[in-house]
């Protein structure tokens, strides 16, 4: 009669589980809820660095973490095994504010030009300044700059109102660092994807650096946000960065 028999789907081998949250820091303990791709999947994990396979703990319910820890899972079906997905969880304690003699909103800024490779660790620290100067915030536009391969380090500080968990995005074209203290939260190398990292703060003001290079003709652009307890995710404002007076 011309009729073909249905050909019945082959199982797919699972893609990767994942945590639930984002935040991937935390002071005390911390909860870590897994989710498999599909229902059906079970997951296994470990916590001692090594692979998780089919004799490894069975994913029931969320997970407790006490200490720094990376965690190891994969997800299982019939086919077989999802590639492994590891997250570090990092305990940490919140950073102490600093104390300023005399506060005043802005950062000092340093403007260079040259070329820059994007894997070098060290890359801002072989650049020759040749200004300085005083910014309301982190906008580029509002410095003087060349067209192409020009970059800028602002220094400062940024006030925190409230103790508590933040975290700060990073989005430009084509290279940002973010560091607090001496924790780098970001490097974003990208291009036009947007970075993040997390970390507890005390309030008051804390010690911060902003490097930018690009080397894209007339591309410009640096983008940065925060959110925190009361602060849903928001440009990072004006009001937010100090210096102390010379």
């Amino acid at each position: 009669n011309g009729s073909r028999k249905k050909r019945m789907p082959l199982a797919q081998i699972p893609a990767a589980p994942v945590s639930a949250h984002n935040r991937k820091i935390f002071k005390d303990t911390i909860q870590v809820e897994l989710r498999a791709a599909l229902p059906g999947e079970t997951i296994r994990y470990t916590i001692d660095n090594s692979e998780p396979g089919k004799n490894s703990p069975l994913y029931k319910q969320k997970i407790i973490l006490d200490r720094t820890t990376t965690l190891k899972m994969a997800a299982f079906n019939k086919t077989g095994k999802s590639r492994t997905h590891s997250i570090q969880f990092t305990k940490e304690k919140a950073l102490d504010a600093v104390s300023l003699k005399q506060p005043v909103q802005g950062l000092r800024y340093r403007y260079f030009t040259g070329s820059m490779k994007d894997n070098d660790p060290y890359k801002f620290l072989h650049q020759t300044f040749s200004h300085e100067g005083v910014a309301s915030n982190t906008d580029i536009n509002a410095i003087p700059h060349r067209r192409q391969d020009w970059g800028v380090v602002y220094e400062g500080y940024i006030y925190i109102p409230t103790d508590g968990y933040y975290r700060f995005f990073g989005l430009a074209d084509h290279i940002v660092r973010l560091t607090l203290h001496d924790k780098l939260l970001f490097e974003e190398l990208d291009r036009d994807i947007c970075y993040e990292g997390d970390v507890y703060l005390k309030a008051g003001y804390h010690p911060a650096k902003v490097e930018y290079f690009s080397n894209r003709l007339d591309r410009a652009s640096l983008e940065l946000y925060y959110s925190g307890p009361g602060i849903e995710r928001q440009a990072i404002p004006a009001t937010a960065w100090w210096r102390e007076r010379e």
